[in-house]
This record gives structure tokens, C-alpha cells and sequence, in this order.
């Protein structure tokens, strides 16, 4: 009962993209490190986990989530929920060539979904920052404008934390955010 209530949405949502999951239900006082010795022990490609609203601050990779980018020998992908329910339009989001794994990745995807890939030109902008300068700042033909038009953006855990600095645009948008961390780069 307790094992349906836990995972039922997410076998519901990856039957539907066509993706094998495998669950596990335990019950432990040591949730994060019982799920580290899971996955290390069952040599998987990726663990996905979801982000913790953070108490304090903004940094949503922070806390538990730092401590499976620390100790899971494997991939891991972190979701930021923002009212994911479909995926029909994702933008995968590279800001250099290390990042190429990222569209291996979603290529992976059903044939439902539209894949959008983004590379970002250094530094980035604010839009925030735009409000302060002198110079309007000049947009690039097929820059996007709305981030908020997409379910899922995809971008690496380095990427993100360079453009949460940059205050990025994409960052604060309403679409969910999946960062996946290789084991090898960390």
C-alpha cells in the first residue's frame, strides 16, 4: 500500500513515456544514505531523485541533493518540480561540448516530445541585469524569450549553477528542470 502511494505517480508517468523503472521501497531513519547503497550496489546508469524545497536560501541542489551528487557512484539526475504534468516540448540547454551527453540523453525521449537545444555565448545576460544598463542589451535572432513555454528543461548541474549566478533568465521560468550530473566529471 505504502509502496503504490510512493511510487504510483511515477510508474504511471514513465509507463507512459515508455521507460523501464525499477522501485524500490524500504523503510529506514537514513532515507538518503539507504539510496546511495542502493544505487551504488545495483551499478545503475542513473539515479533520479527530487529536489528538496530548500528552507533557507534558493539552492535547490544543495542539502540531500548535494549528498547523492557526492556519494552515488553513477549519473544522477535531479528534478525540480514546477508542476510537471506532460512532456511535450523540452529544451535542452548546452553551454559547451562537455554537454553534448545531454542531447544522447534526450534523444532517448518518445517521439511525442519536441526537442529544442539551446547553446548559450558566455557570459550570459540577465534580464535582470538589462534593467540597469545604459545600452539596451541586443537580442540574437531565435533568441528565446519565454522560457515558461516549455515542460522540462534539460541542462547539465554545472551549467546551472553558473547561470543561477548569472541570474539567467531560464532559471526562475515556470518550466520543471531536470540537471543530470555525470559520475565521471564530478
Amino acid at each position: 500500500m505504502f509502496e503504490e502511494q510512493a511510487f504510483g505517480k511515477v510508474k504511471e508517468v514513465a509507463s507512459g513515456l515508455g521507460i523501464d523503472v525499477k522501485t524500490h521501497y524500504r523503510t529506514t531513519d537514513a532515507v538518503s544514505q539507504e539510496i546511495a547503497k542502493t544505487a551504488n550496489r545495483g551499478k545503475y546508469d542513473l539515479l533520479v531523485v527530487g529536489s528538496s524545497r530548500p528552507l533557507m536560501g534558493t539552492d535547490e541542489t544543495g542539502g540531500k541533493a548535494r549528498y547523492f551528487f557526492d556519494k552515488v557512484k553513477c549519473d544522477v539526475g535531479l528534478v525540480i518540480d514546477r508542476g510537471f504534468t506532460r512532456l511535450q516540448k523540452v529544451l535542452v540547454i548546452l553551454e559547451n561540448a562537455g554537454d553534448q551527453y545531454l542531447t544522447d540523453f534526450t534523444a532517448g525521449l518518445d517521439g511525442q516530445s519536441r526537442i529544442e537545444v539551446m547553446c548559450l555565448l558566455p557570459p550570459s545576460v540577465s534580464i535582470h541585469q538589462q534593467e540597469n544598463r545604459e545600452q539596451p542589451v541586443q537580442e540574437m535572432p531565435g533568441a528565446i524569450q519565454n522560457f515558461d513555454e516549455y515542460d522540462l528543461i534539460v541542462s547539465s548541474l554545472e551549467c546551472y549553477k553558473e547561470q543561477r549566478q548569472c541570474q539567467a533568465a531560464w532559471i526562475d521560468s515556470k518550466a520543471s528542470v531536470l540537471l543530470i550530473s555525470q559520475y565521471e566529471k564530478r
